[in-house]
């Protein structure tokens, strides 16, 4: 399943650089507070459902804290955009970190000259994911800023630069290359294929997809779909990962079913996109209204 949707956060990345190649450092800073903003509040949600399911387990506190709360852990954070706490937390500090590297890069006017070393940045990301995944790397190694964030960012930007990108292909063409692509990710999974080439087939099926979005701008996808994308989907990533956990605790807790029981397995993904769905719709509500509130006053 993290095979078939690790094009999911690219995306994210491509998305956001396509629509900051344009912009100064000015909104720049703004979207980098917004992020920090984001990030401080779903690490305070994080923390607050690790010591609850601690209480409810009645697991040692006191041990869980030394072990998330070293001299290593600003490390981590900042060069491996890793909370070991809060593993979904690291597209937020890569989003961050990338987003403050942009700011000064817009202001020195350099923005050019890095989007042109986009293909560097790829192919470092390419041979250090291909690397690590064959050889079972912890995964900090290979989702960081410069590994995970920076390639995607930079081609989103090239993209938006230079528009004669998506003419050189047709629909049918990229539409072809992204399942192919797709498909052969799929492979290093069912079979052993000796190097695991599955994040590099990724990159040619997320490239694929998003120039034909990009090409394709008339496309109606409904007012809902937008609405979820636009302004629910980075809610729905963040507290995805806490609904599933609260989910299995209950289940655990009350024994309703075996966590090992091929109905859950089935039934508990849906579940939790749906849940996760409902808590951003109410958090965008909430924010929403605060918004509202703040700028009436």
């Amino acid at each position: 399943m993290q095979v078939a949707a690790q094009f999911a956060v690219p995306v994210f990345f491509l998305i956001a650089g396509y629509f900051s190649y344009d912009c100064d450092s000015a909104k720049i800073e703004k979207r980098l507070a917004r992020i920090l903003k984001i990030l401080l509040f779903s690490y305070l949600c994080f923390f607050v459902y690790d010591i609850v399911i601690l209480l409810v387990r009645n697991q040692d506190i006191a041990a869980w804290f030394r072990s998330n709360f070293t001299w290593k852990t600003p490390i981590f954070y900042i060069v491996f955009c890793t909370v070991d706490f809060a593993t979904p937390l690291w597209y937020l500090i890569a989003m961050a970190e990338t987003y403050c590297a942009w700011y000064f890069i817009a202001k020195k006017h350099k923005k050019d000259l890095f989007v042109k070393l986009m293909p560097l940045f790829l192919v470092i990301s390419i041979l250090f994911t291909t690397v690590s995944e064959s050889l079972n790397w912890p995964w900090p190694f290979r989702m960081n800023f410069i590994v995970r964030a920076v390639p995607w960012f930079l081609f989103g930007c090239m993209v938006r630069k230079d528009s004669s990108l998506t003419e050189k292909f047709s629909n049918i063409q990229l539409a072809i290359t992204a399942f192919v692509a797709f498909v052969a990710s799929l492979l290093p999974v069912i079979i052993n294929t000796g190097i695991n080439f599955s994040y590099a087939c990724c990159v040619v099926s997320t490239t694929a997809m998003f120039l034909l979005a990009i090409k394709n701008p008339n496309v109606e996808t409904g007012k809902f779909v937008q609405y979820l994308g636009d302004k629910l989907s980075l809610y729905v990533y963040i507290s995805h990962y806490i609904i599933r956990g609260i989910l299995f605790v209950l289940v655990e807790k009350f024994g309703l079913f075996s966590t090992d029981n091929v109905i859950y397995t089935w039934i508990q993904p849906l579940l939790v996109v749906a849940i996760s769905i409902l808590v951003a719709l109410v958090i965008d509500l909430v924010f929403g209204r605060l918004k509202r509130t703040k700028a009436t006053y």
